[in-house]
């Protein structure tokens, strides 16, 4: 499956993401070379602002598909360039809570966690209509823990959670759901890391 995550990604950057680059430097150019014809400036800018949106649109779905940061820089940067993301193209607030890994975790695990952290969100932007998220990524010793929570019904959860065992049970993580005093669901995780 990540393979063909990461398959798909390449293909969006090679097909999509090089042709709208192609039309946005033309717009751009147009822009730049109409004069005073201020009907025809007003196109191609128009035309620019759609072909950069359409870009960045491509790029945020290539990193959902791929996240090439979490590869290259580790857990952290990935998890809040995700969280970033999330916030900008949703208008979620999601406050996250890490402590700095010593060390960068196995790939797999990395892997695993930022997957089961993804699809947390999306769930709660998407099933649950949550506003407001909290994300908190710790260490202790050899285990990483993970707790998520937001302002979404209770129920909403119940997917996430099954996701969650099937990605981190084989790695001999442990997934649950509990209440917190407010009644706000939070899914938590835990997952040795050696």
């Amino acid at each position: 499956l990540e393979a063909e995550r990461r398959r798909m990604s390449s293909l969006l950057e090679q097909s999509v993401g090089s042709s709208l680059d192609l039309l946005l430097r033309q717009a751009n150019i147009y822009e730049q070379t109409i004069g005073n014809n201020m009907e025809a400036r007003t196109v191609a800018s128009v035309l620019a602002s759609l072909a950069r949106q359409s870009l960045q649109h491509v790029h945020d779905l290539r990193s959902t598909l791929y996240p090439a940061t979490l590869e290259t820089f580790g857990l952290e940067p990935a998890l809040e360039g995700l969280v970033n993301q999330y916030q900008r193209t949703h208008g979620v607030t999601i406050r996250l809570w890490m402590d700095r890994m010593q060390n960068r975790l196995p790939s797999p695990i990395e892997l695993g966690l930022f997957r089961f952290i993804q699809n947390a969100i999306e769930r709660g932007i998407h099933q649950a209509q949550a506003t407001r998220m909290t994300l908190k990524l710790s260490q202790e010793e050899d285990r990483v823990k993970v707790e998520f929570t937001d302002n979404g019904p209770i129920m909403a959860g119940l997917d996430t959670l099954n996701f969650g065992r099937d990605r981190i049970q084989p790695l001999g993580g442990q997934v649950a759901m509990t209440l917190h005093p407010d009644r706000r669901p939070s899914l938590g995780m835990e997952i040795s890391t050696i």
